[in-house]
């Protein structure tokens, strides 16, 4: 990549630090921090398309999307209990057996609260983690090195979200904590967190261990002569290469028709006069 690509990676730092840590406690906010980090990842994809060098976009995108998710499901949650009107029903009620939203509110101390929550709603507050699955793209790529970064980093990011998503609907119900001391933000009060940050780690050690094992060496696996990354140009997709690859992108096309299909509400029967 070229300096200013690289520049542009290290400045995506401290924005994803302060978008996540923002969106954790503000909601929204995080936000006006995540949108730029979307904006330099999109430059830096844009500079690593043009030299070849693709295989660790998939990465790049499962490991910067908490930028953007965190924010996300701060205002799911906000949307699924009471808006995070601090100041309202709760307040009055101090919380106790006080209904707010889909949830229920169980305890109020003045300066924190609970609410217990529906699996099922509850499960919807983690759609932001779907932004996930399109690192499966890179898998219709030309290169066998990123199509194998995109299996691995698709995978990752799927199981950040089917991981919680399991946690959730395996409770009888979900609690959310959330605090007066700032205007938005609520933790889950069981162990997805852990699992999610966790499986985030992972994702870093599988892409530093991707890079180490290219960098010496070929998308084959050969060794190379000078020990560095050398990207060529695409192979050709002829024959049967070509063939493979079409039904693979159709597969996954026809993958996320299905889930938008499912995910569709079907609505009622009409009534018989």
């Amino acid at each position: 990549m070229s300096r200013k690509a690289i520049a542009a990676t290290f400045g995506m730092f401290p924005l994803f630090a302060l978008a996540v840590s923002v969106g954790a406690v503000a909601g929204p906010a995080g936000l006006a921090f995540g949108a730029p980090v979307l904006l330099l990842l999109a430059y830096v994809a844009a500079s690593a398309t043009r030299r070849g060098v693709t295989w660790p976009l998939p990465f790049m995108v499962v490991v910067v999307l908490p930028a953007i998710t965190v924010p996300l499901q701060q205002i799911l949650l906000g949307a699924m209990t009471d808006g995070w009107a601090y100041n309202a029903s709760l307040y009055h009620a101090f919380g106790v057996d006080t209904p707010a939203g889909a949830c229920q509110a169980v305890y109020d101390s003045g300066w924190d609260k609970e609410w217990a929550c529906p699996r099922l709603e509850s499960s919807l507050t983690l759609l932001p983690g779907l932004l996930n699955l399109p690192a499966f793209g890179w898998m219709c790529s030309g290169d066998r090195s990123t199509r194998t970064s995109a299996a691995v980093a698709g995978t990752l990011g799927l199981l950040r979200l089917l991981a919680p998503a399991a946690i959730y609907l395996s409770s009888p119900e979900v609690h959310f904590m959330g605090s007066y001391q700032f205007y938005h933000g609520g933790t889950v009060a069981n162990i997805s967190p852990l699992v999610s940050i966790g499986l985030w780690v992972l994702t870093l050690v599988v892409f530093a261990l991707a890079g180490r094992a290219i960098r010496h060496g070929d998308p084959t696996g050969q060794p190379s002569r000078t020990g560095a990354l050398t990207p060529g140009p695409p192979v050709p997709l002829i024959g049967g290469a070509f063939l493979r690859r079409f039904r693979t992108c159709m597969a996954l096309t026809n993958l996320v028709r299905i889930l938008a299909t499912r995910a569709r509400p079907t609505p009622p029967p009409p009534r018989r006069g």
